[in-house]
């Protein structure tokens, strides 16, 4: 009976595990369940990541479009055309008027001469007319023009702009009549023409 027990007992000893390889076998479970932890934990982060990015690129984009709408519906400052502005002038009138030129600095005495001149016999005949023209007045480039039209009355009008390039800004005003001033000898960009009894400027390109 002793010698069966003790018999038994080595069996059992020889069919158990390792001490050595049970360890090895629990640390490398340990290793392959901190190896998860990690790589799980690093595919937490880089989901967490991606959300947020995805959050953000959310909030700064509003999903009714109300950053490309306001783009949409923002006009674009007003273009000031000098020619159109004082075309617009005869809209109103009984006839069409004469054209008397569009001097510009480019332009010889002669021609300067032969648009004031027929400025002048249409403002005498009171026929509408538009004489326009360019001069530097010291800082740049800019346009003038006299425009008369027949309606209800006989109206001669002054045209101005800020800038004959990149123009922002056209006054209009009404005169009595066009006169010469004193002194005033013709030259290219001097027409010598003036409005009579200018009325207050008025802004067009409001």
């Amino acid at each position: 009976m002793r010698i069966s027990i003790s018999l038994l007992a080595l069996a059992l000893v020889a069919c158990g595990d390792d001490p050595d390889e049970a360890g090895d076998s629990a640390d490398g479970s340990s290793s392959s369940d901190t190896s998860s932890s990690s790589t799980t934990t690093t595919g937490v982060t880089l989901t967490g990541s991606e959300t947020t990015s995805d959050a953000t690129e959310s909030s700064s984009g509003p999903a009714d479009g109300s950053s490309e709408s306001t783009g949409a519906t923002t006009d674009p400052p007003p273009m000031c055309d000098f020619p159109s502005a004082v075309d617009d002038v005869f809209a109103e009138s009984k006839e069409p008027p004469i054209d008397c030129g569009s001097l510009t600095l480019n332009d010889d005495l002669a021609v300067w001469e032969a648009a004031r001149m027929c400025a002048r016999e249409a403002a005498l005949d009171q026929a509408a007319y538009k004489l326009v023209w360019q001069y530097d007045d010291g800082s740049g480039l800019r346009d003038a023009a006299f425009a008369s039209l027949l309606a209800e009355t006989y109206a001669v009008y002054r045209f101005d702009d800020d800038a004959a390039v990149g123009t922002t800004s056209i006054t209009v005003r009404s005169c009595t009549g066009i006169g010469a001033p004193d002194q005033c000898t013709i030259a290219v960009g001097e027409p010598c023409m003036d409005c009579l009894e200018p009325s207050e400027p008025s802004e067009l390109c409001d």
